[in-house]
C-alpha cells in the first residue's frame, strides 16, 4: 500500500498499488505539492460573509415582491449570484485545504437552503407540506403512523418524514413548522456533505469533490423543490449518505462491517420515507454493482456493493407489497401517460407542449429561456470531455462508472419535456442525474480545464459556466411566478396561500370540528387540511368527481348525486378563481375537465348557484370565500 495525498487536502489517503499507479489522477500530484495543511479554514469566514450579503438582498427582495415591486427580481438574482459565486470560485481554485472546501460546501448547501426558508419564514405554503403537515399532525394526535391522508393517500405509507418531525416537535416542545425547518435543514447539511465525501472516496480528489458538490447544487429542484417539507428532501440526503457509506466501505477494510450496518440502516430510511428515491437508490446500487463485473481488477469491498442492492431490492418490493400498495396506482398511471405521450410525438400524431409558457398562457422573459437553453448546452458540452476523462482516470472505479452511466442518462430525459405529462417527472429526475453529472463535470473541469499551468483566466471561465449552469436550475426548476412571495394568484400553490383563506380554514377548525368531509379547489384544500383539520373529499383521493359541484353553471341531479355520494358536510367557494386561469393547469384537479388547456377563467355567476337552494345554507363568508352548509342534502346532519 502507498500512501497518496489527497487533492487539496493535504492529507493522505491509502491507494491500492495493483490499481491505482496506472491512473493516478494529475490532480494529485499537483494537489501534493501545493496544499496547505489540512486544518487551514481559509476564506471561508469572508465568503460566509459575502453569502450572508447575497442573503440579505433575497430578503429585501422577498419583502418588496409581498408588495408588488417590480425590482424584486433583479435583486433576487443578484442575492443568488453572490452566494454560489464567491463559494464556487473559491473552489475551484487548487489551494484550498480540504477542511475550508467541506466548510465552504456546508455554507453553501445552508444559505441556498435558507433562501427558501426566507420564502416562507412563518408558516408552509409549497403544496406538499400542507400534505406532510397533515401527517404529523396524524402522527402526533393518534400516536400511531400510517394514517391515511385525504389529499396523497400514498404519503401515509412512508412515514419516515412524519416520524422525525413528530419526534422533533414532541421532544423539543416547537411548532411543526419550526420541526420541520430543522429536520429539513439538517437533512440538506447531510445531502451536500454526502455528495463531497462520495466525489472525494471515489475520485480520491477533494478538489474534484469540492467542485462537483457545488455543481450538483445548481441541480433544478436544489434550491425550492428539495428543500420544502417534504419526503424527497429527506430521502434524497438518506440516499447520497448511503452511496457514500458504501464507497467508503469499499477502501475502509478494518471498518467494514461497522459501515456495512450504516449503509443498511441508511436503506432502511430511504425505503419507508419516499417510493421514487428508494427505487432510484435501488437501480443505481444495482448499475454500481454490474460495472464492477467488467473491470480488469476488482476491489473485495465491491462485492458488498451488489448485497446492499439486493437487499434493497427486496425491502423496496416487501414495502411496496405489504405496506405501500397504493404506489402502484399512483405511479404507473403517470409513468404510463408520460410515455404515451413521448411515443405519439415521436411518431408525429401529436406535437409537444411549448417550453416557458405557463398554463395560464403567461411566457418566461427572453433572457431566462436564453440562460435555461445555454445552461443545458454547457451541461451537454461538458458531459464528453468529463466521460473521457472518467473512463481515462477512475474506469477502476465502479462507483465513478455508475456515475458516469446517470450522466448519459440525462440526455434520455429531453423528449419527456416535451410532453405534458413527462415534462414534472423530467424536471424531477435532475435532482437524482446531477448525482452522475455534477460528477463528471467536475471530473473533466479539473483535469482538461484547471490542471496545468495557473492562469486566472481559466477560472474565471469555468466559473462563469458553473453560474450558467447555476441559473439555468433555479429558471427550469421553478416557475417564474412562484420563486418570489406576492399577491394572490388563481391556483398558483405558495403564490395562492394568503391571510383569508387562513382564516377561512381556521373559523372551520374553530366552529366546525375536525374531519368533517369538505370539498374545496386546490388551494383551500390544502388551507382546510392544515389549518382547518378537515377532511378533503377529491376525486382523487376518494374517486368521486366531487369537482364537478363547483364547476357545473347549474345545481341539479347530477351534482346533487355527487354531493351523496361522497357524503360532503360543506362546499368551499373561492369566488376569486373567475379572476383568471389557473397557473397550475387546473382549479381543483387533474381529472376535471380541460385540466392543463384550459383557456377561458370561470364564470363568477357560477358560484351563485348555491344561493339559489333553500336546502343550502351559507355559514361562513369573508368577502372571497364562502363555505356552504351541504349536510342536509347528504344525510350527513
Amino acid at each position: 500500500m502507498t500512501l497518496v495525498a489527497g487533492a487539496a487536502s493535504g492529507e493522505s489517503m491509502p491507494i491500492d498499488d495493483s490499481t491505482a499507479a496506472p491512473f493516478l489522477s494529475s490532480s494529485l500530484r499537483v494537489a501534493a505539492r501545493t496544499s496547505p495543511a489540512p486544518s487551514t479554514l481559509g476564506w471561508l469566514a469572508p465568503l460566509c460573509l459575502l453569502a450572508t450579503g447575497g442573503l440579505l438582498l433575497i430578503s429585501i427582495a422577498d419583502g418588496a415582491a409581498r408588495s408588488g415591486q417590480a425590482w424584486a427580481e433583479p435583486l433576487f438574482w443578484l442575492g443568488l449570484l453572490a452566494i454560489f459565486v464567491p463559494i464556487t470560485g473559491r473552489l475551484l481554485l487548487p489551494g484550498p485545504a480540504r477542511l475550508e472546501r467541506i466548510g465552504l460546501i456546508a455554507a453553501l448547501g445552508a444559505f441556498l437552503y435558507l433562501v427558501k426558508v426566507f420564502h416562507s419564514p412563518i408558516g408552509f405554503t409549497f403544496h406538499d407540506e400542507f400534505v406532510h403537515w397533515r401527517n404529523v399532525q396524524n402522527a402526533i394526535t393518534s400516536g400511531h403512523l400510517f394514517e391515511r391522508n385525504p389529499v396523497i393517500p400514498v404519503s401515509g405509507d412512508f412515514p419516515g418524514l412524519a416520524s422525525a418531525a413528530a419526534a422533533m416537535s414532541q421532544l423539543a416542545g416547537i411548532p411543526i413548522f419550526t420541526a420541520g425547518l430543522i429536520v429539513i435543514g439538517v437533512a440538506r447539511l447531510v445531502a451536500v456533505l454526502a455528495i463531497y465525501l462520495l466525489y472525494e472516496s471515489v475520485s480520491g480528489s477533494s478538489w474534484v469533490a469540492g467542485i462537483g458538490a457545488a455543481i450538483y447544487a445548481a441541480n433544478p429542484g436544489f434550491v425550492f423543490f428539495d428543500a420544502q417539507f417534504s419526503y424527497e428532501s429527506l430521502a434524497l440526503p438518506l440516499a447520497a449518505m448511503t452511496v457514500f457509506v458504501l464507497a467508503r466501505r469499499v477502501h475502509d477494510r478494518p471498518q467494514r462491517h461497522a459501515w456495512s450496518a450504516v449503509a443498511m440502516l441508511g436503506i432502511a430510511s430511504v425505503v419507508i420515507t419516499h417510493h421514487l428515491t428508494s427505487y432510484i437508490l435501488a437501480i443505481f446500487l444495482t448499475l454500481w454493482a454490474i460495472t464492477g463485473l467488467y473491470r480488469r481488477s476488482e476491489r473485495a469491498g465491491e462485492k458488498g456493493v451488489a448485497v446492499a442492492a439486493l437487499l434493497t431490492w427486496v425491502a423496496v418490493v416487501a414495502w411496496l407489497i405489504f405496506v405501500a400498495s397504493l404506489t402502484v396506482n399512483y405511479l404507473f398511471p403517470q409513468v404510463t401517460t408520460a410515455t404515451k405521450q413521448v411515443v405519439t410525438l415521436i411518431a408525429g400524431e401529436t406535437t409537444g407542449r411549448q417550453l416557458f409558457r405557463s398554463y395560464a398562457g403567461n411566457v418566461s422573459p427572453l433572457w431566462e429561456q436564453i440562460v435555461a437553453y445555454t445552461s443545458t448546452l454547457l451541461i451537454l458540452l461538458g458531459l464528453p470531455f468529463g466521460l473521457y476523462q472518467v473512463w481515462r482516470r477512475h474506469r477502476r472505479q465502479a462507483g465513478a462508472l455508475a456515475l458516469a452511466v446517470a450522466a448519459i442518462a440525462f440526455p434520455a430525459s429531453f423528449p419527456f419535456r416535451l410532453t405534458r405529462s413527462g415534462a414534472e417527472a423530467a424536471n424531477r429526475s435532475t435532482e437524482f442525474l446531477f448525482l452522475g453529472i455534477a460528477f463528471v463535470l467536475a471530473v473533466g473541469v479539473v483535469e482538461l480545464w484547471l490542471m496545468g499551468r495557473r492562469d486566472w483566466r481559466k477560472p474565471a471561465l469555468a466559473l462563469g459556466g458553473a453560474a450558467i449552469i447555476f441559473l439555468g436550475g433555479v429558471i427550469l426548476g421553478f416557475a417564474p411566478w412562484a420563486r418570489l412571495p406576492g399577491p394572490y394568484l388563481v391556483s398558483a400553490d405558495s403564490r395562492s396561500i394568503e391571510p383569508e383563506g387562513i382564516t377561512a380554514a381556521r373559523w372551520a377548525s374553530t366552529y366546525l370540528g375536525p374531519d368533517n368531509r369538505i370539498l374545496a379547489d386546490r388551494t383551500n384544500v390544502l388551507l382546510m387540511l392544515g389549518y382547518g383539520g378537515q377532511r378533503p373529499i377529491t376525486g382523487y383521493g376518494n374517486g368521486v368527481p366531487t369537482y364537478r359541484v363547483v364547476l357545473s353553471p347549474t345545481f341539479g341531479l347530477r351534482e346533487l348525486a355527487v354531493v351523496r355520494a361522497a357524503e360532503l358536510h360543506y362546499v368551499v367557494v373561492d369566488r376569486r378563481l373567475a379572476w383568471g386561469l389557473p397557473l397550475t393547469g387546473v382549479y381543483f384537479e387533474r381529472a376535471e375537465p380541460d385540466a392543463a388547456r384550459v383557456t377561458f377563467p370561470l364564470d363568477p355567476r357560477d358560484f351563485s348557484k348555491f344561493d339559489l337552494s333553500t336546502s343550502i345554507a351559507r355559514i361562513f363568508d369573508s368577502g372571497h370565500i364562502v363555505i356552504y352548509d351541504v349536510g342536509g342534502l347528504a344525510g350527513a346532519h
